[in-house]
């Protein structure tokens, strides 16, 4: 927003504080240029852009994958006219900032004080030029080799200027836009050989276009989009090697308490049998008939067989379980997906198993958390319960 302003420090540093960071990728190292496509229909439009780099070798050296994105200018008769941007490959190494936000080419940064056909402003010691229609860019092309503002330069306007013209890229009687501080000397050589009037104005604040955020990753540099990926696969690897370790811890301590506490039933027995023992053939004769009732008891309704089964029902990633609850004739599940979809299959495993289908499941809507991931809720409860 311009609100800061620092200079002579690392790329890397500014961004490892600011995480908002856009970063300008000047006209040497980006391409922008028009093309007139022969149909409306936006499902063909990456497939016709990318002949159009491939026919310019602009996509040489890195192939399919080379950064590129690209803008509708206008839609008139059947035909779009694009604007489009492609990244160099020749982009400096420590530009290439894994926390910047995005990547833009420095002509849709710029400011104009006013509506203009072309512009023209002072960048990395080259004047570059950018030329627009109903005030959506076209193309960018950098001018001689020389900052000055001189006769050979009007010349070199007027040349473009006609050549733009010709395509479409430019309309007609173009307005000329100088930004940046000009001698009085330069602007009077400058404009005995122009064709056209010029305007002089300081270079404003940048800003974004109205569609920005939908291109904010588009011309991200691969360097950047391979380091990205590999973190996404860091942390849904150590996601899932925790979620592992928590449901190992879970059962494990879920083992242990059990054996504890049958350890001390066991202990709490013997010690009765000792002090009652006229009493240990009546209890020896309730244990044999305990046994005959045992078939009577579901083995399905107890908390870790059931709980075993709902973790065997769990997809492989994607779904972490914080709570599990069963008390009388409802179980509760509670926990974390990587999105809503993932929890609604979760849900439906759990009604298609065989081993719960005595229980009647439903799931209210997840909550959807700022990372996108959902955090959920899945009830059950016994078909009979009602009727009980």
């Amino acid at each position: 927003g311009g609100r800061v302003i620092e200079g002579e420090k690392d790329l890397g540093d500014l961004v490892k504080r600011h995480h908002d960071v856009i970063v300008a990728v000047p006209a040497a190292y980006c391409s922008t240029f028009s093309q007139m496509l022969p149909t409306q229909d936006e499902s063909l439009f990456e497939d016709m852009v990318f002949a159009q780099i491939e026919k310019r070798g602009l996509a040489e050296a890195a192939g399919r994958r080379v950064p590129f994105d690209f803008h509708v200018v206008e839609k008139n008769e059947g035909r779009t006219l694009l604007s489009v941007d492609v990244l160099s490959t020749d982009l400096p190494e420590h530009w290439c900032l894994a926390a910047a936000a995005a990547y833009f080419p420095s002509a849709r940064l710029l400011n104009s004080p006013v509506e203009s056909d072309i512009i023209i402003w002072r960048e990395h010691g080259r004047l570059t030029m950018v030329v627009s229609v109903h005030g959506r860019i076209t193309g960018t092309i950098q001018l001689s080799a020389s900052e000055q503002v001189d006769a050979a330069l009007a010349q070199e306007v007027n040349l473009l200027s006609l050549s733009f013209q010709a395509d479409g890229s430019v309309g007609e009687n173009p307005r000329l836009v100088l930004l940046g501080d000009f001698s009085q000397d330069d602007r009077a050589e400058f404009e005995k050989s122009l064709v056209m009037a010029a305007e002089y104005h300081q270079v404003p604040g940048p800003r974004l276009e109205a569609d920005a955020a939908d291109h904010m990753e588009e011309l991200l540099p691969l360097p950047v989009k391979d380091g990205r990926k590999r973190k996404q696969r860091a942390n849904k690897r150590n996601a899932v090697l925790m979620a592992v370790f928590v449901l190992y811890v879970a059962i494990g301590a879920g083992f242990w308490i059990y054996a504890q506490r049958t350890k001390q039933n066991i202990e709490s027995l013997e010690q009765q049998v000792e002090v009652n023992r006229p009493e240990v053939r009546k209890i020896e004769e309730a244990a044999r008939r305990w046994q005959e009732l045992t078939p009577a008891f579901d083995l399905k309704r107890y908390p870790l067989v059931q709980l075993n089964e709902v973790t065997r029902l769990m997809p492989p990633t994607g779904v972490l379980i914080r709570e599990f609850e069963t008390k009388g004739t409802t179980v509760r599940i509670h926990g974390q997906a990587r999105d809503a979809q993932i929890a609604f299959q979760f849900e439906e495993d759990l009604e298609s198993s065989d081993f719960l289908k005595q229980y009647q499941w439903n799931m209210p809507q997840p909550k959807v958390n700022k990372n996108n991931t959902a955090t959920f809720e899945i009830h059950g409860e016994l078909n009979y319960a009602k009727s009980e």
